[in-house]
C-alpha cells in the first residue's frame, strides 16, 4: 500500500481533504511520480492551497523527533569520494 491510501500501479489513489475543522472528504487522484516524501499529483480534484491529512495525531508529543530524507540522495551528506 502506498501513501495514498492505494496499491502502488493503481491508476486512482484517494486523498483526505480537510473541511473545516472536524471533517475528512475522500479525494481521487492520479499520481505521478515520487521520491517517497513528495509525490506529483496528475490530475483530481485538488486546488492549490488544499489542506490535506497525512498522518493520524494520537493527542501525544512525540518522544523523539525523527528527520525526513530524501532516500534519492546519498548518506553522508554532500559529495562523493575524493
Amino acid at each position: 500500500m502506498d501513501y495514498a491510501g492505494g496499491p502502488r500501479g493503481a491508476g486512482t489513489h484517494t486523498v483526505w481533504k480537510i473541511e473545516g475543522k472536524d471533517l475528512l472528504h475522500p479525494i481521487p487522484v492520479k499520481l505521478g511520480i515520487t521520491d517517497g516524501v513528495e509525490t506529483e499529483v496528475l490530475s483530481g480534484g485538488l486546488k492549490p492551497g488544499d489542506e490535506l491529512a497525512t498522518g493520524q495525531d494520537s493527542g501525544k508529543a512525540a518522544a523523539t523527533a525523527t528527520a525526513v530524507r530524501n532516500p534519492m540522495m546519498p548518506l553522508g551528506g554532500r559529495g562523493g569520494r575524493r
